[in-house]
């Protein structure tokens, strides 16, 4: 039995340490354009922290996972939970040839979630996601990325519900580290 569980330990160390994974924080700010029967909402963006997963498919694709905190929601004095689930795929070699720069470009689901004594807002986002990496080296990282759609927000409380939508943009700011 002891020597099937090392057996099994080892094998799924090496399993989840052969690709380039990498764990991080995130950063970002939401500025939402909101309309709604027509006529402008006028909401404040939104700064965010968050952590996130990257898993790495093969050499230039990866999935992302992102967990977010959002202390005051759009300027509602609402605490908003969220998170992101993105596909990139990266573009080596097209800034720098040392692979220490490296642009990429994806795709996302959003999700952002508050509520307040009975008052819910839930809304999805699907995101287009522009970037670029930098490598201080081989395991620590930076981004600067972009983030922009169309978010589709509900808002529901004493038995009613409004849904509304609109573009967004988010420009994040990462730190990540490689596991190996």
């Amino acid at each position: 039995m002891k020597k099937a569980f090392i057996a099994a330990l080892t094998l799924s160390t090496a399993l989840s340490t052969a690709s380039a994974d990498s764990f991080g924080i995130r950063a970002g700010y939401l500025q939402p354009w909101y309309t709604y029967q027509g006529e402008a909402l006028n909401l404040d963006g939104s700064f965010s922290v968050g952590l996130q997963y990257t898993y790495s498919l093969d050499a230039l694709s990866s999935v992302r996972a992102a967990l977010d905190l959002t202390p005051n929601l759009h300027g509602l004095d609402l605490m908003g939970f969220g998170g992101e689930l993105a596909y990139l795929v990266k573009f080596p070699g097209a800034v720098s040839t040392y692979n220490d720069i490296n642009l990429y470009a994806g795709a996302g689901l959003g999700a952002q979630f508050a509520t307040d004594s009975g008052a819910n807002l839930l809304a999805f986002n699907p995101t287009l996601i522009g970037g670029m990496n930098f490598y201080a080296t081989p395991e620590l990282g930076m981004y600067l990325e972009v983030g922009a759609g169309y978010s589709f927000m509900t808002v529901s409380g004493n038995g009613s519900s409004t849904t509304f939508g609109g573009l967004f943009a988010q420009p994040r700011l990462g730190l990540t580290y490689t596991l190996r």
